[in-house]
């Protein structure tokens, strides 16, 4: 039987009045230093700290695991045994485990799967625990803007009442208090048809009636994410380094038909370029090789908070995090392996991310009442984060820890903009904790973090 969930104390305003209050969530995440675990993201069930660090435990089960579709097509078919000792140790760590807290958990579930810019159904896990990308039993790979709509697509509907059977399932068996289920659904809208995307709310829709059948009590939402929101992710992009509000008003009427407990935001600020005219409600220049964190956010979440919640709608931040350390990748052209430093970062600089998300909270009517970090540790040492490919994977160095996982994702990206991007992708992410990998606290963050909660470091 999981805990009971504890309602948070009241927090109070710099006046001394009361304020709804943000619970914080951190998400315990690690990469696996061995290529034959699978999958290549897994949680930590050993990170003690979580317990102190966070009020809510993130589930981001959206990040390494997918759905064992086999499974939800067919009752009959049993679910791989490794994802079912996957959904037991999560029991357990909810339970009695150093997952346990007061406040319960946080659970990520892919709609739309991520990595393969949010337009297929979720990921298919495999009879060894890996994630692969999901193939339709009579549409094959899915390569594009995948067709949710059962009248246009006829397997779309048995790819739908599976999606419902795993979510309740997950539901039921984890017991979460805050569940995203449509996470960073926006990027569908983006890339697809207005006619596809009318589906894929439908879709959403459905899944969100099919939580809360579940579990009536559930606090359910989708993410929204912000560069999407407002149209700049692209070169060509209708507000790449222009005023933002036009991009964010026809947001608005896309994503208004979506059902929601609490309006939620995912948000990266690591690769933005500088603001145009001082503020990023105009616009983000572009980013250039071996740039610096921006040390100033003003204007890139305000424009959005201002046109898109319902009146007095609570607001979530649902996954979010900064680079802390510089990221060295390596760039190839032809024979020629050059090690680029993409972004120059660190703790300081991405306790000013954090910040920035803590002022935004105190300037809002309602508030946020989840803020979520990435990750509560990094999952890849520093030293693996600042050296690039060649030189930290060199001979005789090539079956060292993380050379392989590395090597894997530079071969996936290779065909989807450089074999850099696959090592961008992984490092990135694995540099954004509130701990360094070793679980040695980042002071800069923790600072920042004691703001909304009195966690104390140790």
């Amino acid at each position: 039987m999981l805990p009971p969930q504890s309602p948070p104390a009241a927090l109070t305003s710099p006046g001394g009045s009361a304020v709804a209050p943000t619970l914080l969530a951190a998400t315990a995440i690690q990469l696996h230093s061995d290529i034959k675990v699978q999958p290549v993201y897994d949680f930590n069930l050993q990170n003690a700290e979580l317990q102190t660090d966070a009020d809510v435990v993130s589930i981001h089960e959206d990040a390494g695991w997918g759905i064992p579709w086999r499974k939800f097509f067919t009752p009959a078919v049993p679910a791989p045994a490794v994802w079912a000792r996957h959904i037991a140790a999560m029991q357990g760590a909810l339970e009695s485990g150093v997952w346990r807290t007061a406040h319960g958990s946080f659970l990520t579930l892919s709609l739309v799967n991520n990595g393969l810019g949010r337009t297929c159904p979720a990921a298919n896990v495999t009879e060894a625990g890996g994630s692969d990308p999901f193939i339709g039993p009579t549409t094959g790979p899915c390569t594009g803007c995948y067709e949710f709509d059962p009248t246009r697509n006829p397997e779309a509907a048995l790819v739908r009442a599976a999606h419902l059977k795993y979510v309740s399932m997950m539901v039921k068996a984890l017991r979460p208090r805050y569940l995203c289920h449509a996470p960073e659904v926006n990027m569908y809208a983006s890339t697809c048809s207005a006619e596809q995307w009318a589906s894929v709310v439908e879709f959403a829709n459905d899944v969100y009636a099919a939580a809360k059948q579940a579990n009536a009590s559930l606090k359910v939402f989708p993410s929204f994410q912000a560069a999407f929101l407002r149209g700049e992710v692209n070169d060509g992009d209708p507000c790449r380094g222009k005023p933002v509000t036009p991009c964010i008003a026809t947001a608005k009427a896309q994503i208004a038909p979506l059902r929601r407990d609490l309006f939620a935001l995912s948000a990266y600020p690591s690769f933005l370029g500088p603001p145009t005219g001082g503020s990023f409600a105009n616009g983000a220049a572009n980013f250039t090789f071996g740039g610096r964190l921006a040390s100033s956010f003003d204007g890139y979440l305000e424009p959005i908070l201002a046109t898109l919640p319902h009146a007095a709608e609570r607001l979530a931040i649902a996954e979010t995090g900064a680079i802390a350390t510089n990221v060295t990748v390596q760039v190839d052209s032809g024979s020629k392996h050059e090690c680029v430093t993409l972004l120059q970062s660190d703790a300081h600089l991405a306790a000013g991310w954090l910040q920035y998300l803590v002022d935004v909270a105190k300037a809002s009517a309602s508030g946020f009442e989840l803020l979520t970090w990435w990750s509560d540790a990094d999952y890849m040492p520093a030293s693996v984060e600042v050296e690039c490919f060649s030189k930290a994977c060199s001979w005789p160095h090539k079956t060292a820890p993380y050379c392989q996982i590395i090597d894997l994702f530079r071969t996936v990206y290779k065909a989807k903009g450089g074999e850099w991007t696959g090592e961008l992708v992984l490092k990135e992410f694995g540099t954004m904790g509130l701990r360094q990998y070793d679980l040695t606290p980042r002071p800069e963050l923790f600072e920042v973090w004691r703001q909304l909660r009195h966690v104390e470091p140790v």
